[in-house]
């Protein structure tokens, strides 16, 4: 089962996880139809800090989870949690983004979730203000059309200016289930 200790607060508890079918009022409208069906759950809570210190590229942090779909047609459910931080953010408007990347073989598709931003306005303080962070969480619904062995993993890059220290802070965590949704 999927324990809901240690999720930092935004995140999916276990409750909210339902087993079978899918009520059409659970997930946003239109999102999947009523009488999906979850075939499976792989989640993986923890995963270590993962900082950096150079700019605009998605960096892999935390968590990793592998998944193999048992039909083509079915579609992943994603939904992942972290904590953003920002360390001696100087600049007036500095933004680290977190979301999900998919690798199948070779291939990397980044954003397969929606991207979680943390938009800091340092007008209001001091310059130089430290170690500011907020809770994350980010979905997404992803097609991969594919029964191959698929690996989901956390990223985060920062789109800002000014901060010397980024990333995200654990507890990271990553849940994926498998749905039917004919």
């Amino acid at each position: 089962g999927i324990s809901a200790g240690g999720l930092p607060d935004g995140c999916i508890q276990s409750a909210d996880i339902a087993t079978g079918t899918i009520q059409s009022g659970d997930i946003a409208s239109g999102v999947l139809p009523a009488g999906g069906k979850v075939l499976q759950i792989q989640s993986v809570f923890g995963g270590a800090d993962a900082y950096s210190t150079t700019a605009s590229t998605w960096t892999v942090c935390g968590s990793t989870r592998t998944i193999t779909m048992s039909s083509t047609s079915n579609k992943i459910l994603i939904m992942a949690c972290g904590n953003l931080y920002l360390d001696d953010a100087s600049s007036t408007y500095p933004v680290i983004e977190f979301s999900v990347r998919r690798t199948v073989g070779a291939s990397t598709t980044n954003n397969v979730t929606d991207k979680a931003a943390f938009y800091y306005d340092a007008r209001s303080g001091a310059a130089g203000r430290n170690q500011e962070q907020t809770p994350a969480t980010t979905l997404g619904l992803d097609a991969p059309n594919s029964i191959a062995e698929l690996t989901y993993q956390c990223e985060f890059r920062y789109v800002g200016m000014g901060a010397t220290n980024f990333g995200v802070v654990a507890p990271i965590s990553i849940v994926l289930m498998e749905v039917d949704v004919s």
